[in-house]
């Protein structure tokens, strides 16, 4: 993943409901609309031939930025023969995430939620982390983990040797606090598709997020 402090991203995460709820490409193209390059594919209810089938479809929008999401249970797989990305569960061990390295071309990613867990990735040459929940999740209201907050990404963001991408909780505002705290880009899944989100809604939800981002840059930006 091409992160940089000057160039931080909007990840989208999508909530793993297509197909069952609601069609989730057309709520994808609204976000890409509004400014979101990088999604997070975590639908691991799909079967293969599907879950590969959208994953084709939308690689034309997203380009690089489209990233296969390891719950899936060939996700390793199809990401080493599509050259697609791969974001790895936190509960991989340090010897999964070095075998899925050697393999996989696109953007390796992992989720963590300590500095613990964000050496792992490191030591498994992982070209970013999410690092979460920074603030309680939209997606997971029963979420017991206490939040990190802007302290402890600032802490994180000091310590780590790779790009921070915050998650949880966030929306324009916290969107800006993580990025002048030194993220190297925040990612979201309930801020982005909420229940009974319309494509119209999404792009909107996103062109708020990406300007937030572009905020934490930048205290005179009020766009």
């Amino acid at each position: 993943m091409n992160l940089s402090p000057k160039t931080p991203v909007v990840v989208g995460v999508t909530p793993g409901d297509h197909g069952t709820n609601r069609d989730l490409v057309s709520l994808l193209e609204g976000a890409h609309k509004g400014g979101l390059n990088w999604i997070i594919l975590r639908e691991p209810h799909l079967p293969t031939h599907k879950y590969v089938a959208m994953a084709r479809y939308l690689a034309p929008i997203f380009g690089d930025g489209l990233i296969l999401h390891g719950r899936h249970p060939d996700a390793v797989a199809i990401a080493e023969n599509s050259g697609w990305g791969l974001h790895m569960p936190s509960h991989w061990t340090k010897e999964n995430a070095i075998d899925a390295r050697r393999v996989v071309t696109g953007p390796l990613g992992m989720s963590c939620h300590s500095l613990l867990e964000i050496a792992k990735a490191s030591a498994a040459n992982c070209d970013y982390v999410t690092i979460s929940p920074i603030f309680p999740p939209n997606s997971k209201p029963n979420d017991s983990r206490p939040p990190l907050g802007i302290v402890g990404l600032e802490d994180a963001c000091r310590s780590a040797q790779m790009p921070l991408v915050a998650l949880g909780g966030l929306d324009r505002d916290r969107a800006r606090a993580c990025i002048a705290a030194g993220a190297s880009g925040i990612a979201a899944m309930g801020a982005l598709f909420p229940k009974g989100a319309s494509p119209e809604g999404c792009q909107s939800l996103a062109d708020a997020l990406c300007k937030g981002v572009r905020a934490g840059l930048s205290p005179v930006f009020n766009n």
